[in-house]
């Protein structure tokens, strides 16, 4: 996974922690508990609150938030109960409320609010207008109110925003598919081989792609 922050800096999810660039050097940076389960590395992920501070995900339900004071990540959030018994994939904030990503559905920080319940939403995002793009192991889903499409049958990993509609979709198997929300159409990117997609991040008009042994 990789995401940049509010300062500038690209930030990289490890086996062992977090490396952050600053444009000269990388630096590491450990968490205070080291993992427990050999799966949770590989499938965490980071994101950016509104204060724009960068935040690690991991799937066991902890998200740590970075301190720029200190210098250092520390423990943020644990998803409550009922909701911790599965595993956290990814959040975001829209409207003053952060959304968890969960193997059962979309959720509300405060656990008030869920949508695409049953699913696991491995990444989703807030349209303007109220409609929420959501990328999860059964498929591409767009819901607009009370209204849910499916927009491609992909195993869905990753969305990276290209700007004008346009979103690049990160898949398991079916390599990386740009998705038309003016149409709806989704079509694969040539040229990308049909590993799985671990990380999007966009580059002006190019969209950079980190995969499973390509690179």
């Amino acid at each position: 996974r990789v995401r940049q922050g509010g300062e500038g800096y690209l930030w990289f999810f490890m086996t062992d922690g977090v490396d952050r660039y600053d444009g000269f050097e990388f630096r590491h940076y450990a968490f205070p508990q080291p993992f427990t389960d050999s799966y949770i590395p590989t499938s965490s992920s980071l994101g950016v609150g509104p204060d724009g501070r960068i935040r690690c995900i991991l799937t066991s339900g902890e998200i740590y938030v970075y301190d720029r004071e200190k210098d250092a990540f520390s423990l943020d959030f644990t998803v409550p109960e009922p909701f911790a018994s599965g595993f956290l994939y990814a959040c975001s904030f829209t409207d003053g409320n952060c959304w968890l990503g969960l193997s059962d559905g979309l959720v509300s920080r405060d656990g008030k609010k869920r949508l695409f319940e049953g699913v696991a939403v491995h990444d989703f995002a807030f349209l303007p207008g109220g409609s929420v793009l959501a990328g999860t192991e059964t498929g591409l889903f767009l819901r607009d109110g009370d209204s849910v499409r499916k927009l491609s049958d992909a195993y869905v990993t990753g969305l990276c925003d290209m700007g004008e509609g346009k979103w690049v979709v990160g898949t398991f198997s079916s390599g990386a598919l740009l998705l038309d929300l003016s149409s709806a159409a989704v079509r694969p990117l040539p040229g990308v081989p049909h590993v799985p997609v671990r990380a999007a991040v966009r580059d002006g008009d190019r969209v950079c792609l980190g995969l499973d042994g390509e690179g």
